[in-house]
């Protein structure tokens, strides 16, 4: 395995390798411990604080480096309103810089 990790890190910057969950098998703590970083994907309203901090103390042995958590299926229910605003605005903004431009003729810049 080491050998594989070698050859990809002199082809690419990045490397993402996607791992069955800490604690059911010994897999993703053999990875972490030969990667650069390791990101903790935790579910929403399924992964349990016990668990996580379980995790976390895993993923601090030796040769390991937790560098942060995604939180994942988030239900966005209540932001959605927001989010939504926010992007409307900034694509009308966008819309009418184009609609500018195009009025101005392709032989004017600005």
């Amino acid at each position: 395995m080491q050998s594989i990790l070698d050859s990809l890190r002199t082809n690419y910057d990045v490397i993402i390798i996607d791992s069955c969950p800490i604690g059911m098998f010994s897999d993703p703590l053999v990875l972490a411990s030969r990667v650069d970083g390791t990101l903790l994907v935790v579910e929403a309203r399924y992964t349990s604080v016990e668990s996580l901090e379980n995790a976390t103390q895993l993923l601090a042995g030796p040769n390991m480096k937790l560098l942060g958590a995604v939180l994942n299926k988030v239900k966005l229910s209540k932001h959605h309103h927001y989010y939504y605003y926010y992007e409307s605005r900034s694509r009308n903004k966008r819309r009418k810089k184009w609609i500018a431009r195009i009025r101005r003729g392709p032989h004017l810049k600005g």
